[in-house]
């Protein structure tokens, strides 16, 4: 089974549901699928039970999606697993947003399956998916935490992606992380410009692609404030002669012959926000 067709289509099919786009997600299972919830008590067992129980679910909440890292674990030729992080938002009708940090495991397995023209083809399917940091929910709810805003009254402001770049990010070791842009500090080039690293405020990503690809692909999210960084305007603390302090206390060097254009640049963006 192909590990960056499996991570992609795990993705995608998350990246629907939220978007409260059902088709991939059911599109995706096995007949003969187990579906354990992220809430306590959440298990269905088959295609038929799932519809069932998503059919009978009314709910007005809406969902934003963000930082999200696949990891591929193969099970053989016809089989493997897709583990999923992200963050979710869920928001209430009346305004209370609660943020959960989510860990999904896809297991997929290569099946043969019947056409409507009588043929058979194979196809890659869902026969376990589970949400495995399972907690405590209002005992009227089902499938969707309808009633969960009345045990928690958070408010989180940073959650919309809005034009927020979503940024890609292959790692080394095989994963990928789909990243907001404003969830990365800087991104250092490493190891004599063959990789680089992505420092996010959580740790860093190392990559084998390039700055100079990170600079194309995303050119209104990083800033070139040397040949070996591009860091993230939002994250910059102070800049004084040719050096650049960001907010977690790293010092990134500015050339002397760029350093009145980076500074004019960085005045250039700040505009922007006003």
């Amino acid at each position: 089974m192909d590990k960056r067709l499996m991570m992609d289509r795990s993705i995608h099919i998350i990246t629907e549901y939220y978007k409260n786009n059902l088709g991939p997600f059911f599109d995706g299972m096995d007949e003969d699928v187990l579906w354990i919830g992220p809430v306590m008590g959440q298990w269905l067992r088959g295609k038929e039970a799932m519809l069932k129980a998503w059919e009978a679910e009314k709910h007005d909440l809406t969902f934003s999606l963000r930082n999200i890292s696949a990891t591929h674990i193969p099970l053989g030729s016809a089989a493997c697993a897709v583990v999923l992080r992200y963050e979710v938002y869920t928001h209430y009708p009346s305004g209370v947003t609660h943020l959960h940090n989510q860990r999904l495991h896809y297991t997929w397995r290569e099946k043969r399956t019947a056409r409507e023209d009588g043929g058979t083809e194979k196809r890659q399917l869902i026969s376990v998916m589970h949400i495995s940091n399972a907690e405590q929910m209002d005992e009227r709810d089902a499938i969707y935490p309808v009633h969960y805003e009345n045990v928690t009254a958070h408010k989180y402001a940073e959650y919309s992606s809005g034009k927020l770049a979503r940024v890609r990010v292959q790692a080394t070791d095989g994963s990928l992380h789909i990243l907001l842009s404003t969830s990365i500090l800087y991104i250092e080039s490493s190891n004599r410009a063959r990789q680089c690293e992505v420092r996010t405020k959580d740790g860093g990503i190392l990559t084998s692609a390039t700055l100079s690809d990170f600079e194309a692909a995303y050119p209104e999210s990083f800033m070139r404030a040397h040949s070996g960084y591009l860091i993230n305007p939002m994250y910059v603390r102070t800049v004084r002669r040719f050096q650049c302090l960001m907010e977690n206390g790293v010092v990134i060097p500015i050339p002397e012959k760029k350093y009145t254009k980076f500074k004019k640049a960085l005045s250039d963006w700040a505009d922007k926000w006003d």
